[in-house]
């Protein structure tokens, strides 16, 4: 955990210029959203988001010795993060299509029906592989598949499917350090995954122009919709395990 927490300071120290870049092109880009300038700086925010993101992960692999961390990944982890890339991927392009009409219908609203069709996957993939950064892996890699099986938001689902992967990974191998995979932590890793996406949802629905309450009431359903989500992925993940998808029983050898 400690690893984690001081990969952070010294990927912003090692990267200042581009930190600090991102910054301001988030401010920059809210500031004039309504002009094409704004979807150029968004552009640009996107690149130096993922570079930086790349970034901390090298600085925390060396930091936590974890840089033989794929060693640790079965045949079984592999087949099992490539099924839910497949058909998660899909499955969420579809839901995106879902996203469109609902949003259109109801607005930033439609988080509390939208949100957990999203949420639940991070939380399925670190239940059933139960390894380091399996949610966020499975979820980048299912983003690629959803892209390809047509969701219309297009590149940024990359990064939608980054912090709803992250998320549970930081809960089930951060704050649970891998020790528990009951409805606990499939409610905090929902709920990661909600709270990492706020800052999107202000941008993105203009909050900054709406009354303070309207916000409020997106807060509220962002908390239920990533309870929700975590809720279903660990009640998917039970139902998979009772029809033989689970962790292999540990080998025992008689003498």
């Amino acid at each position: 955990m400690n690893a984690w927490i001081t990969a952070l300071p010294a990927t912003i120290r090692n990267k200042p210029f581009l930190f600090f870049s991102a910054l301001l092109g988030i401010v920059a880009s809210v500031a004039i959203r309504n002009s094409s300038l704004a979807t150029l700086i968004v552009a640009l925010v996107w690149g130096i988001t993922f570079y930086l993101v790349v970034s901390f992960f090298f600085a925390w692999a060396r930091k936590s010795g974890a840089g033989q961390f794929m060693a640790d990944y079965t045949t079984r982890d592999i087949v099992v993060m490539a099924a839910l890339i497949a058909v998660g991927g899909v499955a969420k392009a579809y839901w995106g299509q879902a996203r469109l009409l609902l949003e259109s219908m109801f607005g930033p609203y439609a988080v509390f029906v939208i949100g957990p069709g999203f949420y639940m996957w991070g939380v399925l993939a670190c239940i059933l592989v139960r390894k380091p950064l399996s949610g966020t892996i499975s979820m980048v890699l299912g983003g690629v598949v959803e892209i390809l099986a047509g969701n219309p938001f297009g590149l940024p689902v990359l990064l939608f499917n980054f912090w709803e992967g992250f998320g549970p990974d930081l809960a089930y191998q951060g704050v649970f350090r891998g020790k528990r995979y009951d409805w606990l932590p499939g409610i905090v890793g929902g709920w990661f995954s909600a709270i990492f996406g706020l800052w999107y949802g202000w941008v993105y629905f203009g909050f900054s122009q709406l009354p303070l309450w309207a916000f409020i009431i997106y807060l509220l359903e962002v908390f239920v919709a990533g309870i929700l989500g975590g809720i279903a992925g660990y009640l998917l993940a039970k139902g998979l395990e009772a029809i033989g998808v689970k962790q292999p029983a540990p080998a025992v050898i008689e003498s």
